[in-house]
């Protein structure tokens, strides 16, 4: 799967370049290295690496209003007056907050049997990399690769995620015998999301650009409807669908996925 995707970026790159020897581009040089990042608010699902462990009863304690971010350095070849073409790599790290229940041995009571139940929750860290390839048209009188644009970008993004939470200091403070949790999982999803922004060049070499970008992964949508589904307003006939914690991972992504703000730096090299 990988090497076909190097062999999908290397023809992107490889028609790029034979275009641009068609057009005189800029000074005549054709060729951008750039480094982007974009970020975007996480709303209620912090990416702030809080304790390992904390009981549902001090949920209530999360961080708030933290910052997903995405990083992607990416080679840009003037293909025309007015676009061009790239590919790149793309990282992203980021956390999902799950729960978990432990039962602790058993406790009898005349005939009865009593079981001792607590709820837990603990963040599922989330590594996610990646490729990305795009188009950048260039708007009205601008010329690439400075000036107003619109870009589509098709994202691509091998993620793994894991939760190991030790809980023998739990067991140790509270006299408790809880079990250790643990789970992981990788898998792929995709995305496209399109892009509007200003591209600044100083000394006809160093490029800064700026911008704005809304889209959507193909995936991470079962917890949506599962949140719709506890709506009063939803209309009868929803259901809920069961979650596990790979739906739960690309929701993750793809709640940090659709809004950003884009900035960039660049070098028009040759």
């Amino acid at each position: 799967m990988m090497k076909r995707l190097l062999i999908l970026l290397c023809c992107v790159l490889l028609v790029g370049i034979s275009s641009a020897q068609n057009n005189p581009g800029y000074l005549g040089r054709h060729v951008l290295f750039n480094m982007e990042g974009s970020l975007s608010p996480s709303w209620k699902n912090s990416n702030v690496m809080t304790p390992a462990l904390q009981s549902m009863s001090s949920q209530h304690a999360k961080n708030y209003l933290g910052l997903n971010y995405f990083l992607s350095p990416n080679v840009e070849v003037v293909v025309w007056r007015h676009g061009t073409v790239g590919a790149g790599y793309s990282y992203t790290q980021n956390r999902k907050d799950i729960s978990f229940s432990r039962s602790d041995g058993e406790y009898y009571l005349i005939e009865n049997t009593y079981f001792y139940t607590l709820d837990f929750s603990t963040p599922l860290n989330i590594t996610a990399h990646g490729f990305n390839v795009f188009y950048k048209q260039y708007l009205g009188e601008s010329k690439a690769p400075l000036g107003h644009y619109v870009k589509l970008t098709f994202d691509g993004y091998f993620y793994n995620y894991q939760a190991n939470v030790d809980l023998s200091s739990f067991n140790a403070n509270f006299g408790s015998n809880f079990l250790p949790y643990y789970d992981e999982g990788k898998g792929t999803l995709f995305g496209l999301k399109a892009e509007y922004g200003y591209d600044l060049l100083f000394f006809n070499r160093l490029r800064i650009s700026m911008g704005v970008t809304l889209g959507t992964t193909f995936g991470g949508f079962k917890q949506v409807k599962n949140e719709m589904s506890d709506s009063p307003f939803v209309l009868h006939g929803y259901e809920t669908v069961p979650v596990t914690n790979d739906d739960l991972v690309k929701n993750r992504i793809l709640n940090a996925y659709w809004f950003g703000i884009k900035l960039g730096v660049g070098l028009l090299a040759f």
